[in-house]
C-alpha cells in the first residue's frame, strides 16, 4: 500500500496533502523528488522521500498509488495496475488549459484522460470543465477540493500573518525595502506565448512605464511581487519596488501561502484569482488584452462583468487609482459559488478518506 507523492516543486496541492497524510501515521507515504534542491531540503526536516532513477524506479513499480497536480504523470515503471489521481492544480476564469494547436490540445486531453481520477471542486467544474470540456467520463471524477486551499478557509489570525511576513521578509532578503506598513502586491499574470514582451503582460499596458511605476510603488510604500505562469519565460526587472519570484530559484516557495500575506492581487484570467476571493480581498483585474487573448489562446469565461474579479483595468492611469482606493473589497460571491465548493473546508482529510479508500 505505498503511496507517492509527487509536483514540479515542493509546492501544490501535492505538498498539504503529502504532509497531511504524514501526520495521520497510518499510510506509506514518500515524497518523488524532481531534484536535488528538493530531495536536501526534504531531508533536512526530515521527512521521507525518494531522488534518483534508479531508487525511484524500484519504488514507483511497487506503489499502489501515485499523486501529482499536474495535466499528466510519466515515470518509467508506472503499470497499469498503479492508480493515478491528479489532485489539479487551478480552476477558475481561465477554464482549461487549451492552446490554439489542435495536436497539442490532443495530447492533452489524452494525458489528462490518462489518470484513472481526475479531482475536481465544484459541481460546475465537474460537469461542465471536466465532462464536457475535458472530456473525462463520470467514473474518474471526483469533487475533494484542493488541499492547499484549506488555509484560506480557516484563516490565521493577525499575530501569525504579522510573523509569516516577516519570515518571507527576511527569507527573500528584503527587509531594506519592506517595512510592517509596506502594502504588498502581487501579480500573477497566466501564461502568453514565450516572448520577453510577454512574461510581464502590464508592459504591453497603454501609458505603462515601469520606471514610473517603481517610483509611485517606492514613494507609496507599496511593494510588487510577480510570478510567472511555468509554460513562460520569466527574469528579473531589477527594480527597487519589484521583486520576480523566480521559481527556479526557489523550488520549496508556496505561492498560496505567500498569499496570506499580500494585500492587493493584480491578476488578468490566471486562477489565482479564486484565491484571494475566498480570503476577501482586493484584486484588481488587468483586461487590456482580453479579446485578443479569448480569441487566441484559451477558453475563458467572456462575461467581463460578472466573471472578472474587482475592478477591471484598461490602462495605467486607472491602475494607479485602483492601488491607491481604499474602498471596500467586492465580495466575489459568484465567482466563488460556481468555482468552489466552500463546505469542503478540510479538503486534506476528504482527499484522505478517499485515498483509503482506493488502499482497501
Amino acid at each position: 500500500n505505498l503511496i507517492l507523492i509527487t509536483a514540479d516543486r515542493y509546492n501544490e496541492n501535492s505538498r498539504y496533502l503529502y504532509e497531511y497524510l504524514l501526520d495521520k501515521n497510518d499510510l506509506k507515504v514518500y515524497w518523488l523528488c524532481n531534484s536535488i534542491e528538493i530531495k536536501n531540503y526534504l531531508e533536512s526536516i526530515p521527512l521521507p522521500c525518494i531522488y534518483g532513477k534508479i531508487i525511484s524506479l524500484y519504488y514507483v513499480m511497487r506503489c499502489k498509488v501515485i499523486i501529482t497536480s499536474g495535466t499528466s504523470i510519466s515515470y518509467l515503471g508506472i503499470s497499469n495496475k498503479t492508480i493515478k489521481y491528479t489532485l489539479w492544480h487551478g480552476t477558475g476564469i481561465k477554464q482549461t488549459e487549451y492552446i490554439n494547436d489542435f495536436y497539442k490540445n490532443m495530447e492533452l486531453l489524452s494525458n489528462i484522460n490518462s489518470f484513472d481520477y481526475i479531482n475536481f471542486t465544484s459541481n460546475y467544474t465537474s460537469n461542465f470543465i471536466a465532462k464536457v470540456v475535458m472530456k473525462i467520463p463520470s467514473k474518474k471524477i471526483v469533487v475533494n477540493g484542493y488541499p492547499r486551499f484549506d488555509q484560506l478557509l480557516n484563516l490565521q489570525n493577525q499575530k501569525d500573518l504579522n510573523v509569516l511576513k516577516n519570515k518571507y521578509i527576511n527569507d527573500l532578503n528584503l527587509s531594506q525595502n519592506i517595512n510592517n506598513d509596506t502594502k504588498l502586491l502581487i501579480y500573477t499574470p497566466t501564461w502568453r506565448n514565450k516572448d520577453k514582451n510577454n512574461f510581464f503582460p502590464m508592459l504591453n499596458m497603454n501609458e505603462f512605464n515601469i520606471k514610473s511605476f517603481n517610483d509611485f510603488l517606492n514613494k507609496n510604500n507599496h511593494f510588487l511581487f510577480y510570478t510567472t505562469h511555468p509554460n513562460s519565460v520569466g527574469y528579473d526587472l531589477e527594480y527597487s519596488n519589484i521583486k520576480y519570484l523566480d521559481y527556479n530559484k526557489l523550488p520549496t516557495f508556496d505561492l498560496t501561502n505567500f498569499f496570506l500575506i499580500c494585500d492587493i492581487l493584480i491578476n488578468d484570467y490566471s486562477t489565482t484569482a479564486l484565491e484571494f476571493a475566498l480570503m476577501k480581498k482586493k484584486q484588481i483585474s488587468l483586461l487590456f488584452d482580453h479579446q485578443v487573448y479569448f480569441k487566441n489562446s484559451i477558453l475563458l469565461d467572456n462575461n467581463i462583468k460578472t466573471s472578472y474579479p474587482g475592478k477591471k483595468v484598461y490602462n495605467y492611469n486607472d491602475l494607479i487609482k485602483e492601488i491607491l482606493y481604499s474602498g471596500d473589497v467586492i465580495e466575489e460571491k459568484d465567482l466563488i459559488d460556481k468555482f468552489y465548493d466552500k463546505s469542503i473546508n478540510n479538503s486534506c482529510e476528504k482527499n484522505y478518506e478517499f485515498i483509503k479508500g482506493l488502499l482497501k
